[in-house]
């Protein structure tokens, strides 16, 4: 003899249902799906991306000159971004990156390859070109 369970009442469903979704959400978090904070405003750092102090007040900054946008690939299903570390050269080449907040192996390499594309006009102090350190926020998005 096989025993057939009850249908659910509408009660038991909405339960369920409620459970399944408290499980979806512990475990996009815990897969790091979900960006732990939402993404920065366009030119925005935020504290958690800060590693370099401000420059003196006699430096002016470098200013971004060529930009390549990341192509994340797929499992990019929001945006999320990826704080980089580095140094702008005299030249105004990015070198020595470093990830400082990840959003994934393959978004800090997507965001990691397109940086090292950038260019900058390099920062400026009494006339001559210098290195300077610097924070970069990338935010990636799912490509259509």
């Amino acid at each position: 003899m096989t025993h057939v369970a009850p249908p659910l009442r509408p009660a038991h469903r909405a339960g369920f249902a409620r459970a399944g979704l408290a499980l979806l959400v512990l475990l996009a978090a815990r897969c790091g799906s979900s960006p732990a904070s939402p993404p920065p405003a366009h030119g925005a750092l935020p504290d958690q991306c800060r590693t370099h102090p401000p420059l003196d007040a006699g430096v002016v900054p470098p200013r971004l000159i060529h930009r390549v946008d990341p192509q994340p690939g797929p499992a990019a299903a929001f945006p999320v971004y990826v704080c980089l570390s580095g140094r702008v050269t005299a030249k105004g080449d990015l070198v020595d990156l470093r990830v400082v907040r990840s959003a994934g192996t393959s978004m800090d390499a997507a965001a990691l390859a397109a940086a090292r594309q950038w260019r900058y006009l390099p920062a400026m102090r009494d006339g001559a070109a210098i290195e300077v350190p610097i924070d970069v926020v990338m935010t990636l998005t799912t490509r259509s």
